[in-house]
């Protein structure tokens, strides 16, 4: 709990979706004792996503993302589903596009906060 403010902080300097955030949903990564990479799951009923994903742009490239992945897999059973912007990222962590998109991650109001529907791509890791 602690740690929350740090990630709200850094969710909404990236520019990710901060709603209805827990702190006990996070994967974080950290560079002395600071939070430089976050990653939640949330679990919806007819799937599991990973959201509010990003590391501190001067903490990109050293494979943070790559591992914060890897274990919000590891922590989902079954295929994880994600929405994006930047799905040439995702898919050299093994990601697909989705052919069907599950109704729980349609947002029902807003889109993500100064980003448009169009310019999301949803995707799968079987």
């Amino acid at each position: 709990m602690e740690d929350f403010p740090a990630i709200r902080a850094l969710a909404e300097k990236l520019y990710l979706d901060s709603n209805d955030m827990q702190a006990e949903e996070f994967l974080l990564a950290e560079d002395q004792k600071k939070i430089v990479g976050i990653g939640r799951l949330i679990k919806h009923p007819d799937c599991t996503e990973i959201a509010t994903f990003g590391v501190e742009e001067d903490f990109r490239k050293q494979g943070l993302g790559g591992k914060l992945i890897e274990e919000l897999r590891n922590k989902a059973a079954g295929p994880v589903h994600l929405a994006t912007i930047i799905p040439g990222y995702f898919a050299k962590q093994g990601f697909i596009k989705a052919e069907k998109v599950p109704p729980s991650m349609v947002k029902k109001s807003d889109w993500c906060e100064g980003c448009s529907k169009q310019n999301c791509t949803v995707m799968v890791h079987p």
